[in-house]
């Protein structure tokens, strides 16, 4: 999972009114955290990225446009592991 930024930065402006203090009290974060993410120099980890799904799903709010998922595996293999192989 990533942080789409320009989504979230989008999404901080419109629900906080730009405040970092306000969004770290939402998210249960440090306004530091907010502010690195925001400014660049920091990428959203995992912890960020829980308590921001766990936000918008108690605010119905869709966090789709705001984190990028991984693409999904949509094939696999179908050859068994050990077929062709020789016993040994």
């Amino acid at each position: 999972m990533e942080l789409n930024k320009e989504n979230f930065k989008k999404f901080f402006i419109e629900h906080f009114e730009g405040n970092y203090n306000k969004t770290a009290r939402a998210l249960n974060v440090s306004p530091a955290q907010v502010y690195r993410i925001i400014k660049g120099n920091s990428k959203a980890g995992a912890k960020f990225l829980g308590k921001l799904i766990a936000y918008c799903k108690a605010n119905n709010i869709d966090y789709d446009k705001l984190i990028f998922l991984p693409i999904l595996l949509t094939a696999c293999n179908t050859t068994p592991p050990h077929e062709g192989r020789e016993a040994g």
